[in-house]
């Protein structure tokens, strides 16, 4: 059955365990060196299209070990945050969401940028944290679900799927599962890493392609550890 499959690929997409939260968590610095754009470039595979613009903080720190990896996700985050079927407010308020639930600073930045962009003003984005019972029946129960996929995934049943796409049509409750997921897992990245807001606020999406022939960029030798797993204690 339609539904039960989609919720079955939401639980398995958002099992790990959130990270709830009232306010965001802003790193003191961060984890993980960032290398300048012009190194980053060089070592993410050839791109065919915006190959010389300035490069997330996350990309940054990601490129030198993960070029593929991190040439992937910047795609992604542009389908994600341009391209998605979701209209521009709705896919930017339901990340907020997502990444305020995470208590992701860096999320919640980008997503609120986004919404600027496209015309959202100030006092609706601070009204996302808090009661939503004012918006229209359409838009709560959208970022309802955004909250609840992010917090207790294992949760969302099949008859508050069934509503969203009675409201919204599958389509769009595809795209928004999608979203979510991808969402979740960057702000998770995200607070690993400990990257802050690039300096004079967040990048807009990156429409940025890169070649899909072509040799490969070379990776970092990856030290294998010696003998067994430490066991853990008990």
């Amino acid at each position: 059955m339609r539904l039960s499959l989609a919720t079955s690929v939401v639980v398995a997409l958002l099992a790990a365990a959130p990270c709830p939260g009232a306010e965001p968590v802003t790193p003191a610095r961060t984890r993980v060196p960032l290398i300048k754009d012009a190194d980053a470039w060089k070592r993410l595979p050839a791109a065919e299209k915006n190959g010389d613009k300035p490069l997330p903080s996350w990309a940054r720190a990601l490129a030198d070990a993960l070029p593929r990896t991190t040439a992937a996700m910047l795609e992604l985050d542009y389908l994600h945050r341009a391209r998605s079927p979701l209209d521009a407010p709705l896919r930017g308020k339901m990340r907020w969401v997502a990444a305020h639930a995470n208590r992701c600073a860096y999320g919640e930045a980008c997503a609120a940028a986004d919404l600027r962009r496209a015309g959202v003003d100030e006092a609706a984005i601070k009204a996302l944290a808090g009661d939503l019972a004012g918006l229209a029946e359409k838009e709560r129960a959208a970022l309802a679900f955004a909250r609840k996929l992010t917090v207790a995934a294992d949760t969302v049943t099949d008859e508050e799927v069934a509503r969203l796409i009675k409201l919204y049509g599958e389509k769009q409750v595809v795209a928004m599962v999608l979203l979510l997921a991808y969402a979740n897992f960057q702000d998770r990245l995200l607070l690993v890493l400990g990257v802050e807001v690039e300096e004079g606020g967040p990048l807009p999406p990156l429409d940025v392609r890169f070649a899909r022939d072509g040799d490969p960029p070379k990776v970092p030798h990856r030290k294998v550890a010696d003998g067994p797993p430490v066991k853990k204690p008990g």
